[in-house]
């Protein structure tokens, strides 16, 4: 008898270990009380068990199925709740791609009036776009290329980093391109 009831503590403290670690992967918070509620449950038919047993004298295996198949339905549910979290993550990666794509089809124009190119979007918590310096035109093989020389200029490149003097001039352009404002778009040089 004493061995039967500390088998059951044992085997409640592994199911209410394992119940938590599951509501800990439940996607949100609409989800999360309907699986506290089919815990509780659970955990109530956990101690129907061993009262039934002692009280009736019989081992009450159907109820011990019950229970079995009741923990069986929660672990699929929990993989299914885990697998659809992570189609959500990967299609929000592919909505974020896409949205970087459209902001880049969209400055591309905008920067070219002012002889840059962005070569790169990042989409976090605000957009940062990476911008460098755009050759006029494409030049031939046969083509001499001198570069550009500024009188009382120590030649020093001005372009890589934030030192560049266009990046604020492209930042304002870029938020009325894009119709946001300054403090969501950064816009950085490479250099």
């Amino acid at each position: 008898m004493l061995s039967t009831f500390l088998e059951f503590i044992k085997t409640t403290g592994i199911f209410l270990i394992c119940a938590e670690s599951i509501l800990y992967f439940v996607p949100g918070s609409s989800y999360q009380k309907y699986v506290k509620v089919l815990i509780g449950i659970m955990v109530l038919a956990q101690f129907v068990v061993p009262l039934k047993a002692l009280v009736t004298g019989q081992e009450g295996d159907a109820i011990e199925r019950q229970v079995r198949e009741l923990k069986m339905m929660l672990e699929e549910q929990a993989e299914e709740m885990q697998m659809d979290e992570l189609q959500l993550i990967s299609e929000g990666q592919e909505v974020n791609i896409q949205t970087a794509d459209e902001i880049k089809s969209r400055l591309n124009s905008v920067a070219a009036e002012h002889d840059y190119v962005i070569t790169d979007v990042i989409i976090d918590d605000m957009v940062h776009v990476t911008v460098s310096k755009e050759p006029l035109r494409k030049a031939n093989e046969d083509d001499i290329r001198i570069s550009k020389i500024e009188i009382g200029s120590d030649n020093t490149d001005t372009q890589g980093g934030q030192d560049d003097p266009d990046l604020p001039k492209l930042q304002e352009l870029f938020c009325e391109a894009l119709g946001t404002g300054k403090a969501y778009l950064e816009v950085r040089s490479s250099g």
